[in-house]
């Protein structure tokens, strides 16, 4: 549903904020939590503690699953060399656009993450995405993580590892990443996890990932290998504001980082 998700991990998004927003401090509950409760989506409920929310706005972006074909597009590490797959024209641009692809070739799946921009051409995108015509000018690397990687954690670390209906895009002015925060909106939700389990969200993120675009009070959530969005605060306009807490100093920030970091 690229009408709405204009994603490239948030590279090319189409509208930015205009209003930066001051970030407060929330706390959550004493109760402990754990990567398990990440997993299942079962993190204890939130307390606010009398502090005031952050207004955020919200984009969302996917991880596309393909198959390789043996003529179209090859992708192409940063230092030039080709990776044993290519992708039929617009599935690539799609794949570019999305900042990562999970490619399904001789029976096995691998995901190829965005390293970086060409500096020697690449597929014309225009006919894909009339206002992105260079979405196709990209280099790729493979992936740590099942669903893809965001952003680095730092030398001589992995990045975060993305992951479904958890990770968002920050700026990182407003949400420094490793950051947890709450959405009011986003508890209770149903979704449908890769695994095939339905849960209902227990409303919490955390800030790995970055895009070009993702500017001061605007976030994009990942939600996996799904294209449909569930959340109804996610309306890809920046009119359309709901609140957000940040949480600092507890057991939930913690299970929430240890969860995205590769083991």
């Amino acid at each position: 549903m690229l009408s709405k998700t204009v994603a490239f991990v948030c590279l090319y998004c189409t509208t930015v904020a205009s209003v930066a927003s001051v970030a407060c401090v929330a706390t959550a509950g004493s109760t402990a939590a754990s990567t398990d409760d990440v997993a299942n989506f079962t993190l204890p409920e939130f307390n606010n503690n009398g502090n005031s929310a952050v207004s955020l706005w919200a984009t969302y972006y996917y991880l596309p699953q393909m198959n390789a074909v043996s003529t179209g597009h090859v992708l192409r590490a940063m230092d030039g060399s080709e990776f044993p797959v290519k992708l039929e024209h617009r599935n690539y641009c799609i794949a570019a656009m999305e900042g990562s692809v999970r490619i399904r070739s001789n029976g096995t799946n691998k995901v190829y993450n965005y390293a970086g921009k060409s500096s020697d051409g690449g597929p014309n995108c225009g006919d894909v995405f009339s206002k992105y015509p260079a979405a196709g000018v990209v280099r790729w690397r493979e992936a740590y993580g099942s669903f893809g990687d965001g952003t680095d954690r730092g030398e001589n670390q992995t990045p975060w590892i993305l992951i479904p209906y958890r990770s968002i895009a920050v700026d990182p002015s407003v949400i420094p990443y490793g950051t947890a925060i709450y959405v009011p909106a986003a508890r209770g939700v149903r979704i449908t996890l890769p695994d095939g389990r339905s849960v209902l969200h227990d409303g919490y993120f955390i800030g790995s990932d970055r895009g070009g675009l993702i500017k001061q009070n605007h976030i994009d959530v990942f939600i996996g290998i799904s294209d449909s969005n569930p959340f109804k605060f996610v309306q890809s306009e920046p009119s359309s504001t709901f609140n957000a807490y940040l949480l600092k100093d507890s057991s939930i920030t913690e299970a929430l980082q240890n969860a995205s970091i590769l083991k």
